[in-house]
Parts: C-alpha cells; sequence; structure tokens
C-alpha cells in the first residue's frame, strides 16, 4: 500500500511525493531484509550493473532504495524528472526470448526506476519510447535473495506532466496520463473513471473542508478504508482541495498532505516485519531544486538532501541516525 501525489505552486513550480507502506523494517537489517534501504546518490557517467545489461547513466540520481545496490524506489534526476514504483497486483511480465523476439528491450522490474531517472530528462521522451520496453519474468537478486514484486510506476517532470505505465500481457508498457495521484491496483483507467463519478456527484467538499479546518488524518476523508482505491480517492479529494500556493510553501503543503495520508505505526514486530503494515517513510521532492525532505518511522526530524550535479562517487547513507 503506497500513495504518489503531485502537485503545482501558482508560480507552475512542481512537487512530489510518495509514502511507503509496508510491513517489513526496510531501514534495519533482518533476516528478511539482509541489505537496508537508505538514501543513494548516482552521479552521471555511473556505470550501472544489471543483471540483464550494464548501462551508464546519463543524468545524476538521488533517491531512497537498498543500499549497496542500484535499486531505486523512488527518486529524482538532475532534470528535475522524479519517479516512483509502487505494488500492483495485476503487473503482468513476459519471457525474456519472446521479449527480444519482438524486438523489444526486456527489464527487471526492480531495476526499472533506476534506468528511466538515469536515461530521460521529461515525461515527453519517456512517452515518446516507452512501447520499446517490457518487463522480464525474472527475479531481482540482492544479497543472495530473489525477489519479483508486482510493480507499477509514475513519472513526473517539472512542466507537471506525469505518467503511469502499468506492465500488461507479456510485460508491455501501458501508458496513463496521471491525475496527480497514483496508488496500487486496480488498473488506472478504473481509479480515473471513479474519480469522474464522485466529481459529477461533487462529493469531495468534505475533504476540501477538513483540510482547512487542519482535522486529523483519522477524520481526514467519509471515506476511512485503506484500499487502494479508498486511498485514491482521498488523495485526489486532499489535492483537489488544496489552496493556491506559492512555491516557498510547497513542501510545507505536500508534506502535511503526506501525513494525512500516512498510515500509523504499530512498533510490535519479529524478525524485521511489523505485525501491521505502516509508512515506513514519506518523502518530498522538490522537483526544481532537485531536493528531497524524507520523514522515516525510525526518525522525529526530517532528513534534507540536494542533487549535487557535480558530485563524482556513488554515495550511499543510512537512515537511522537523527539529523543533528
Amino acid at each position: 500500500m503506497c500513495t504518489g501525489i503531485g502537485i503545482k505552486s501558482v508560480e507552475g513550480q512542481v512537487f512530489f511525493g510518495r509514502t511507503m507502506d509496508l510491513s517489513l523494517d526496510i531501514f534495519e537489517a533482518s533476516p528478511q531484509n539482509p541489505i537496508p534501504s537508505g538514501i543513494i546518490k548516482l552521479p552521471r557517467g555511473t556505470r550501472i550493473k544489471s543483471q540483464l545489461k550494464d548501462w551508464t547513466a546519463k543524468y545524476s540520481i538521488m533517491g531512497l532504495g537498498a543500499l549497496d545496490s542500484f535499486d531505486l524506489y523512488d527518486g529524482v534526476n538532475e532534470c528535475g524528472l522524479a519517479g516512483n514504483n509502487q505494488i500492483f497486483d495485476d503487473a503482468l511480465r513476459g519471457e525474456r526470448e519472446s521479449i527480444e523476439n519482438q524486438g523489444l528491450t526486456p527489464f527487471i522490474g526492480e531495476e526499472f526506476v533506476t534506468y528511466i531517472l538515469s536515461k530521460f530528462s521529461s515525461v515527453k521522451e519517456i512517452r515518446q519510447v516507452y512501447q520499446n520496453y517490457a518487463l522480464v519474468n525474472m527475479p531481482f537478486e540482492l544479497c543472495g535473495q530473489k525477489v519479483m514484486y508486482p510493480l507499477h510506476y509514475s513519472f513526473i517532470d517539472p512542466s507537471g506532466d506525469m505518467i503511469v505505465l502499468e506492465p500488461t500481457k507479456e510485460g508491455r508498457l501501458k501508458l496513463f496520463t496521471g491525475l496527480g495521484v497514483v496508488t496500487n491496483s486496480p488498473s488506472y483507467d478504473k481509479h480515473a473513471r471513479l474519480i469522474k463519478l464522485v466529481k459529477k456527484d461533487g462529493k469531495f467538499s468534505h475533504d476540501r473542508l477538513l483540510l482547512k479546518t487542519e482535522t486529523r488524518k483519522k477524520d481526514i476523508c467519509s471515506c476511512e478504508e485503506t484500499t487502494s482505491v479508498g486511498r485514491f480517492k482521498r488523495a485526489y479529494g486532499l489535492v483537489a482541495g488544496l489552496d493556491d500556493f506559492e512555491a516557498k510553501d510547497g513542501i510545507r503543503k505536500l508534506s502535511r498532505l503526506l501525513q494525512f495520508l500516512r498510515l500509523p505505526l504499530n512498533p510490535d514486530k519479529e524478525e524485521g516485519v511489523f505485525k501491521e503494515a505502516n509508512t515506513v517513510y514519506w518523502v518530498a521532492y522538490d522537483l526544481a531544486k532537485r531536493t528531497l525532505y524524507l520523514k522515516t518511522n525510525k526518525n522525529s526530524t526530517l532528513k534534507k538532501r540536494q542533487l549535487d550535479i557535480h558530485q563524482k562517487e556513488i554515495s550511499y547513507e543510512s537512515c537511522l541516525e537523527e539529523e543533528s
């Protein structure tokens, strides 16, 4: 369960954020999580090792992912293109031989965010070539473990152009124009149809009122469910209810929305697995400044990091320590 949202200031500056909702404690090593997650910075020119075919990063990237790897869950590049992956139960993958016989390039799902952010500068560029790629039925190997999560992807750039890519039959990607919100299954077009119906019925007034009156998360809308559809509806209502804001207030506005959307933490866990899914982190990206603001369930303070396009070495940073 995850939620991503994009908002735009009156000046046209774009901000994107997501919640990462899991039962796994991804920031500490455990038998279920051999490599902790943290902040990764990859300079332009980095040779990125893949289980299929290595490639060289055209653009520098910063984001959250598995440390000592190139596996990014979300991030932003030096051009201000941001993206993330989320669980999508309807994801399909194809066999490598079949994909290549069709003249397509196969990709392991867990490597796709890194590839797109390291190779493309805008959503427009992605739109032109996304049909050349397909997700392959092959697990991602990390520290001796093999994983293959069902995923879909969203990308947004400084113009506000947003897309969602869903792997369909034989791993082929289907593109949807984003509505500023993304969650999980079902297919994005079904979420879009729901929003049209809800807008027609005028059911977002409740969300606008509660947002303005600083109501707590548990009261934020009439839909209390944590299903993908319920979270999509709630997030869309919150974004639709935003008053106009200036760019200087963008991160504050986005952070507030993400806090409303987060799942509370039940600290009980066993061998690195929480008894209930919770928001292990939320992150807000300022696309114009190539800056992230990270709040984890391990820290009481925000971590602020900026992408340095002049950085020469790959860097990995644990998220366990508090900011000084």
